[in-house]
């Protein structure tokens, strides 16, 4: 066998490892991706909570960050409604959040920190204030002060629609 044909095998065998890393890796990343699609939805249902605000505003958000590893821990932004905080004390969704990644089998090789930002959007029917602009504004102009953290995955915002106050 001539040097010239060692050397070709050679790179074939690397270059056919290297496809079998590649496709792991994907794997890997397209299994995270559903792991975060599916406790995207568990974290609206578990975390939306209807705000008993008397605002004459027609939107308000607020963002929190879920840091998912040997424990679960939820940070809230300076924005959130007091109403928001308050159940989020009295709930306490990590416990839920953590019986779901159980169930679901939800496993990361390491802590995985996500911000979600949520958008209530008052349809009532009540003459209210649009304040849009100005929520965007605080949000994106201003920027939301977090605690510096490691890698932080940004979730698409989750929208939700208010019809009413609820006591």
């Amino acid at each position: 066998m001539s040097v010239k044909r060692i050397i070709i095998n050679g790179i074939l065998v690397l270059l056919f490892f290297a496809l079998c890393i590649q496709t792991f890796g994907q794997e890997v990343n397209k299994k995270e991706d559903e792991y975060f699609s599916l406790l995207r939805r568990e974290v609206a249902r578990v975390i939306l909570r209807h705000p008993r605000e008397a605002d004459s505003v027609n939107y308000f958000a607020y963002s929190f960050q879920i840091t998912y590893g040997d424990s679960i821990t939820v940070q809230f932004s300076e924005e959130t409604p007091k109403s928001i905080l308050d159940k989020y004390e009295v709930f306490n969704p990590e416990e839920s959040l953590r019986k779901f990644i159980e169930e679901k089998g939800i496993q990361f090789d390491s802590d995985k920190t996500v911000l979600y930002t949520i958008l209530h959007i008052w349809d009532d029917g009540i003459e209210r204030e649009d304040n849009l602009s100005e929520v965007f504004e605080k949000m994106y102009d201003q920027g939301w002060n977090f605690p510096s953290s490691k890698e932080v995955r940004v979730e698409v915002p989750i929208v939700a629609y208010l019809k009413g106050v609820r006591t």
